[in-house]
This record gives C-alpha cells, structure tokens and sequence, in this order.
C-alpha cells in the first residue's frame, strides 16, 4: 500500500477522532451544566422506586408459604458461614434460626402486611435485630433486615444489580410493629444478654 492510499485512512480516522472529541466535550458540558436537573431526576426516581418497592413488599406483599427468621448478633468478618448482609460492607451473625411453613408462614406474613411502612417513620441507625427471608414454592420474594430502634427495613429497589438494598421506614412503635417483634421473639428468640 503507497502512502498516497494511507492518506484518506488516515484523514477520516482523524476526522472522526476530532468529531467524536468534540461530541464528548459537548455532552459533558451540557450534563455538567444541567447537574441540578439530573441530580433531582435521579433522586426522585430512587425515591419512587423506594415508595413502590415499600407498597409492592409492604401491604401487597404476595402469598407465602415459607418465612425464614434470623436473629442477628454483631458484626463479623465477611465470608463467616451463617451470617446476613444487611447494608453494603458489613455482615451480621446470626444467633438463631427458624423456618416456618404454611399457616405459621402466613402467619407472619399477614401481621407484615398489616404495618404502616413510611419513609417518614425511619431513623438513621439501622442495627436490625431480626432479618426475614419471605419465599413461595421456593423462589425468594423478598429479603429484609428490620431494624425496631430506628424503625428501618430494607427493600431490593436496586437497578441492573448496580446498587444494593435501600432502607425504608416502618411504625415500629404500633401495636402491629411490636406484634412483629413479639412473634419472631416466639420463633427464634435471641439469647440472653450476660451480665
């Protein structure tokens, strides 16, 4: 090949460098100069999702007929068997384990269905005291650690597996929220403190 035919190869490629640069540069820009715009979008649609995935897992929470009940301990180290992950970067022990089937599982599900879940109900700690796992024939239909101290459970409202679980809030103080506790207090008590 004679350098007379690399030329126009090598013009294009430049021109489409030079055209795809400026694009780039252009997008930027406008993404850095409308940053309030996309920050409000992205944080209202995470809110949304939160306020749905809180109806879809709170009071419309799908016929059940497994619930598994973990009462969780302190922290320890990742890859500890027999542990739940309740936040990014952190793993609880589990203390207890009971897994209850048909109408005992219905059970629980039905006095979960019967909270008021509200962002508004929800502190900052979240130090769950029992993680719940909810499943029908098998398949997991959602997967908490629920936190009475700061009123918090959390919800899968990850998008494309990017980020993990959120937290949303509960009335941990009604009747029904202390309904909860005392039922899986039943099930899977957590041992005694020492003293």
């Amino acid at each position: 090949m004679t350098s007379q035919q690399k030329a126009p190869h090598t013009k294009r490629c430049r021109r489409f460098l030079t055209w795809f640069a400026g694009v780039t540069v252009a997008f930027s820009l406008f993404v850095f100069l409308t940053r309030g715009f996309w920050i409000t979008t992205l944080r209202s649609y995470f809110i949304g999702r939160t306020y749905i995935a809180g109806q879809e897992f709170g009071r419309e929470l799908p016929t059940v007929d497994e619930v598994e009940i973990l009462a969780l301990g302190g922290e320890v180290a990742d890859g500890t068997p027999d542990s739940f992950p309740p936040d990014i970067g952190s793993r609880l022990g589990t203390v207890n384990r009971r897994t209850l089937h048909g109408v005992e599982a219905e059970q629980i599900a039905s006095i979960w269905r019967d909270i008021d879940f509200d962002h508004h109900f929800a502190g900052l700690c979240h130090q769950p005291f029992y993680a719940l796992r909810f499943r029908h024939h098998g398949k997991l239909i959602l997967e908490t650690s629920v936190c009475w101290k700061c009123s918090t459970y959390t919800l899968p409202v990850g998008v494309f597996g990017l980020f993990g679980p959120t937290q949303n809030g509960f009335d941990s103080k009604s009747e029904t929220g202390q309904k909860l506790l005392s039922t899986l207090s039943q099930y899977a008590p957590h041992p005694p403190t020492p003293k």
